[in-house]
């Protein structure tokens, strides 16, 4: 209405009448408001500052000025631009409804596998919503969202209007976690770990190391079997295996030297290691005297070659479901070597407080 009519925002909405040219358009805008989009006259007083009375004369008085041609053709003009913005308007915030309800959709499926309770419920304007709602969220889909989640196997209708989160929804959650590599994301224990020398995360496979995945089960007592001390030990010994290049390899040796003339898959010999790996052999050697000859090849086995427990139970003829045990007698061991204890603690008597003074060697305070 300020650009149409020539007349600035500030005189439009001041709260005297000023001129004329200012008190028509006023005008012509309640007059609009209330006829063309059906706003009371109350709403209109409301939004411009008027009396519901003042707002009532305004819409006659235009009402009445519409039998002068051009009056007529000036509300003619600016009733078309309101339909026109009006339609773009409405299209423009349903793409917005739309792409708002396409990006709830994992935020849905997830909160409807984290709570077997919850449901998604169709509303009386043909959407769907949480139920209850999640951290005070509650999100709306459109029908035709709610079908093709349906169609997709995500969600199923277990009541009439009323989903709930179906067998496929968890693998459809996972795949949606990684674009790079979706299927080993559903079949696989990945998460994002950080390198030390990356400022980007990276991706840890939870299950490629035997402790790494007991490590993530409890015991009766509800507490990891293995804690967190024992973990960084199996850690580090396997770090000085890789660091001291003791994995056998299936290719050909491109790291040795050249002069050596071996290109076969047998490991280079000792003049071909640095010394960080001559001292990570040092290191993982001790370690493995420090076990004991009992204890240190299931160490290597499992720490360093990532056999599952099944696997060294059958190889070692042991019982079933053995092998956890004897693990976690030996990471007690190893933690033992290496210095690690679930909690700090030190030394008994550390607390106490000494001196050295003499019998009266405190100043007296006269």
């Amino acid at each position: 209405m300020s650009t149409a009519l020539g007349i600035g925002l500030p005189e439009l909405r001041a709260h005297q009448r000023g001129r004329a040219a200012a008190a028509f358009a006023r005008q012509t805008a309640m007059y609009l408001a209330h006829v063309h989009f059906g706003l009371t006259l109350s709403q209109v007083g409301r939004n411009f500052g008027r009396d519901r009375t003042t707002v009532a004369h305004a819409c006659a008085r235009i009402e009445d000025s519409r039998d002068d041609p051009k009056v007529e053709t000036v509300l003619a003009c600016l009733e078309a631009a309101l339909d026109r913005w009006h339609r773009s308007f409405l299209a423009l915030g349903g793409a917005l409804m739309a792409r708002r309800s396409e990006s709830d959709c994992p935020y849905v499926v997830r909160e409807l596998c984290n709570d077997p309770a919850a449901r998604l419920v169709a509303r009386g304007d043909g959407g769907f919503a949480l139920c209850p709602p999640a951290d005070g969220r509650a999100p709306k889909l459109s029908a035709d969202i709610v079908t093709r989640l349906a169609a997709d196997g995500l969600i199923v209708e277990i009541e009439p209007e009323k989903f709930a989160a179906a067998d496929a929804a968890r693998a459809w959650l996972k795949r949606r976690s990684s674009l790079h590599d979706p299927f080993r994301m559903q079949h696989g224990e990945i998460a994002e770990g950080h390198a030390a020398d990356l400022d980007a995360g990276v991706l840890v496979n939870l299950d490629e190391s035997p402790v790494a995945a007991l490590a993530r089960r409890s015991g009766k007592d509800g507490k990891p079997w293995l804690s967190s001390d024992l973990v960084t030990a199996a850690e580090r010994l396997r770090r000085d295996f890789e660091i001291g290049r003791l994995q056998p390899r299936v290719t050909a040796n491109w790291s040795a030297s050249v002069n050596s003339g071996r290109r076969t898959g047998d490991s280079g010999g000792i003049s071909d290691l640095t010394d960080t790996a001559l001292a990570a052999r040092i290191r993982l050697d001790r370690a493995l005297d420090a076990v004991g000859v009992e204890l240190s090849g299931l160490l290597v086995d499992t720490c360093c070659f990532l056999k599952g427990l099944e696997t060294v139970e059958r190889e070692r003829w042991w019982p079933a479901r053995s092998a956890k045990l004897v693990l976690r007698i030996a990471l007690q061991s190893l933690a033992r070597h290496y210095g690690l204890a679930p909690s700090a603690t030190g030394k008994p008597g550390s607390g106490k407080v000494r001196h050295w003074g003499a019998d009266g060697f405190r100043p007296s305070i006269s």
